[in-house]
This record gives C-alpha cells, sequence and structure tokens, in this order.
C-alpha cells in the first residue's frame, strides 16, 4: 500500500515565455527546476523524459549532467530534437519515436522519469497502461516526475465526452487529443503500486504576449 501525502493548499505558480536557439518556449517548470537536487541527492544518473516534445525538459537536465532518454509517439519531434541536441553537441541524450504505453526498455532500467503534460493525453484505461509501464521500468526507489489536470480545470467538461471526466476538443490547440480530468480519490487508485506518493495542487498560469491561461493541475512524485 503506497504512502500517500495530498497538499491541499492551491499555489499559483507563473510560467513565463523565454526564448532559446531562436524558438519561443515556456520556461522551464519549477517543478523540472526544483528536481535537480532532489536527483542529484538520490544519484539519479539515467532518466527518460515520456512525451518529451521538442525536449525542452530534455535538453534543460542534459545540461545539468544527467544521462537523458527523450520519448515521443511524434516522429517529428523527435527529429526536431535530434537535429537539436546535434547542433547544441549534446551527447548524453538518446532520442527515441515510442508508445508510452509500451516502453521499449527493460524492467528496472532508469532512476528516474519525468512525464509532463502528457499522461492526461488518453482515456483512464490508457493512463493505467502507462503508469505500469513506467512502473516496470524504474528501478527499485526510482523517482517519477508527472501531472494530471484537475477536474476543476476550466476546460473540463468542454468538448465530446468519450468516457466519464476525458473529453475531446476541449482544449484550444489540441482539439484532437483526449484530456483526461482527475481528482484526489483516482490519484490515489492509479499511483497505489509505488511506495510513495507525494500530491501538489497548483494553478499554472501562462503570461502569454497579451492574455494569460490557467491549468488547474496535480503535481505528483512518487518513488517505486
Amino acid at each position: 500500500m503506497a504512502k500517500i501525502k495530498i497538499n491541499s493548499n492551491k499555489e499559483n505558480v507563473h510560467i513565463g515565455l523565454v526564448e532559446e536557439l531562436g524558438q519561443v518556449q515556456f520556461e522551464i517548470f519549477p517543478k523540472v527546476k526544483n528536481a535537480v537536487e532532489l536527483f542529484k541527492s538520490q544519484d539519479v544518473k539515467d532518466i527518460i523524459d515520456l512525451g518529451c516534445g521538442l525536449g525542452w525538459n530534455t535538453i534543460f537536465l542534459a545540461r545539468e549532467g544527467f544521462n537523458i532518454w527523450a520519448g515521443d509517439i511524434c516522429k517529428g519531434y523527435i527529429d526536431t530534437l535530434r537535429d537539436k541536441t546535434s547542433k547544441m553537441n549534446l551527447k548524453n541524450i538518446n532520442c527515441k519515436q515510442l508508445d508510452m504505453k509500451n516502453i521499449p526498455y527493460e524492467d528496472n532500467r532508469f532512476d528516474a522519469v519525468i512525464c509532463t503534460s502528457t499522461l492526461n493525453h488518453g482515456t483512464l484505461r490508457e493512463i493505467k497502461m502507462i503508469i505500469d509501464e513506467i512502473h516496470r521500468v524504474l528501478k527499485p526507489n526510482g523517482i517519477l516526475i508527472t501531472d494530471l489536470l484537475s477536474v476543476e480545470d476550466q476546460s473540463f467538461g468542454i468538448g465530446e465526452m468519450i468516457e466519464t471526466n476525458t473529453f475531446i476538443g476541449g482544449r484550444k490547440g489540441e482539439e484532437d487529443i483526449p484530456h483526461h480530468y482527475t481528482d484526489e480519490n483516482e490519484i490515489m487508485e492509479l499511483f497505489k503500486s509505488f511506495k510513495e506518493v507525494y500530491v501538489y495542487r497548483r494553478n499554472y498560469i501562462f503570461d502569454l504576449a497579451d492574455s494569460e491561461v490557467m491549468s488547474q493541475v496535480y503535481d505528483i512524485e512518487c518513488v517505486k
């Protein structure tokens, strides 16, 4: 049975825009920056970044000295990331197109897993499959840093409901991607295979050039 600690106080976190290699991106989330100290204290060396996208977390963590395996289902993202890492001469990044429901690495392979702004992109069954795969590839005492959208998020209920708490077409720019929204009871069930689970309620406020967009999220840290 997992030891679960939920911080019920909501924290507002502002995320601004920065420029990197001529591209504008959101700055690295504090939960990823803060994970660096945790990882170093636990002698983490090998990390897989699942749903890496264009690789902002991948590059940040590689610059901190970790060995990073970056995975995403989108070949275009992986090709772009390979090109960027080659130009930056980062030798400690391995890029691979993959499906998170079937991670192509052996059991107990990684010291840590990063999976941010990604895990909620599916049905509840698919999310369970991904969590099982993450647990499988983590070493004993390995660390998971992830997040899930809250049922309190302002986009909850928008679009077509394809199952309970799962909608498609509700979030701008991701109209064809399912989004699952969760609560604390479901989190306790989803992550029960881990020995320690820490949950933080956060409102992420994305500061755009002429507006703000907010996401209400559960940030989740687990120890296998």
